[in-house]
């Protein structure tokens, strides 16, 4: 309230232009349109994710990686060499424990990370609400153990900053920005991690990430939407729905899965849920993480 005015945008909404899902007005994309009569227009398959996505997002406050396990040559990003530092190897190590800060008290996440699992650093675990401009990921091979790999990045979009992008053995899956902005990469076959090599030991788990799907429909929706989930191994799933500026607003599902199997459910939000944009999160012990987005219309 009260600050600084970003971006105006005028358009018409009566119909007397042309409007239709997949539009764009400045930094807003619609993604689904429902009409008075009942007809909904979209959801339609949103944009790739731009190389930059500080372009369309205003600054980070959160940041999901996969953990790679390999050296500073991994590196894939287009900051500035002198603002994007990598030095170390954590050598492919199956599990090593991470901490990423502002390289002084403000710690976004610690904890233990698998290979190819995913990790999320944010703003809120530091009682803040961007990602710091140096932003460093520590990577030790246990807890109070040995410094494998330092990587620091500029996370307040100072440099360009993009899903895709690596840090070392830090891959960007996602970012979520303060405007509520979510970018992320397509989870397409070969695009998660193009700088292993073939036959290195982790192509199976990374395979195994990309297999996982997860479909939501109808979407945007009214009273109740159908989720489906599939992941290909036995596991434990967790099915969370979040508000677009991180929060847990609601545990859909959570308990033991077959791999293979066809998961369904039906999502019925609770009286309090305002419509909206939401994201849908999948999570698997194991690390598989997948996001959809959600549009309740009621």
């Amino acid at each position: 309230d009260g600050g600084p005015l970003l971006q105006e945008i005028d358009f018409h909404t009566s119909c007397s232009q042309p409007l239709g899902s997949g539009d764009q007005f400045g930094a807003n994309y619609v993604n689904g349109i429902l009409f008075e009569n009942g007809y909904v227009c979209g959801e339609v398959d949103a944009p790739p994710a731009p190389a930059d996505c500080c372009d369309i997002g205003n600054k980070p406050s959160e940041m999901t990686f996969i953990y790679t396990g390999e050296d500073c040559s991994a590196s894939q990003n287009t900051q500035d060499p002198s603002k994007a530092e990598c030095l170390g190897n954590p050598a492919m190590d199956p599990s090593v424990y991470i901490i990423a800060s502002d390289g002084g008290s403000e710690i976004y996440f610690e904890g233990t990370v698998g290979i190819n699992e995913a990790y999320t650093i944010s703003a809120s675990n530091a009682g803040q609400t961007q990602l710091d401009n140096n932003s460093i990921i520590y990577i030790y091979d246990s807890q109070g153990g040995t410094l494998l790999q330092e990587a620091n990045f500029h996370a307040s979009c100072s440099q360009p900053l993009g899903a895709g992008d690596q840090f070392g053995a830090n891959f960007v899956q996602s970012i979520l920005f303060d405007d509520g902005y979510f970018c992320q990469i397509e989870e397409v076959a070969g695009e998660m991690n193009p700088n292993l090599e073939p036959g290195v030991p982790v192509t199976e788990s990374n395979k195994t990430f990309l297999d996982m799907s997860m479909k939501i429909y109808p979407n945007p929706f009214k009273r109740s939407a159908t989720v489906e989930f599939v992941v290909p191994k036995d596991d434990t799933a967790r099915v969370e729905v979040y508000s677009l500026t991180g929060q847990l607003l609601q545990t859909l599902f959570s308990g033991q899965i077959k791999g293979g199997n066809l998961n369904q459910f039906t999502f019925s939000p609770k009286e309090s849920m305002a419509a909206g944009i939401y994201l849908i999160k999948l999570q698997t012990d194991y690390g598989i993480v997948q996001y959809k987005r959600l549009i309740y219309r009621p």
